[in-house]
């Protein structure tokens, strides 16, 4: 079973653990003021209670409209700073959503924008 949290509370730390869960499923966003985006205390203070961390990129992404190159090379570039500040470890997994019921139609779009984030991806540096 997968729990996704869209503003964590500590009081879950224990529970999630003492069930079995070994992660954390939280976002990042272009928001500083979302209560779905991870901040650094938060990742902290998952990790030190003994789970692992999963984030997932997402504005809006509801809609066809809102995929394109640009956009997903501008929202990798801001998953890639938000994970900078939160202490994420270089070379792991951001996943980016696609949030809404899309169509073969659809997939063109969606390709682009999946474009874009890999073009930003291609530009950081080996480490």
């Amino acid at each position: 079973m997968l729990i996704v949290l869209v503003q964590f509370q500590v009081q879950l730390l224990s529970c999630l653990s003492s069930n079995g869960y070994s992660f954390v499923c939280r976002y990042y966003c272009a928001s500083n003021t979302n209560p779905k985006l991870l901040k650094h205390d938060e990742a902290k203070l998952i990790s030190d209670g003994g789970l692992s961390v999963v984030t997932v990129y997402e504005d809006y992404n509801n809609s066809v409209s809102y995929f394109d190159y640009n956009q997903g090379y501008a929202q990798c570039n801001n998953a890639i700073g938000k994970a900078e500040l939160v202490g994420q470890p270089y070379n792991t997994t951001i996943y980016f959503a696609v949030d809404f019921d899309a169509t073969t139609s659809d997939l063109p779009a969606i390709k682009e924008y999946f474009r874009g984030v890999s073009a930003a991806i291609d530009l950081l540096p080996v480490k």
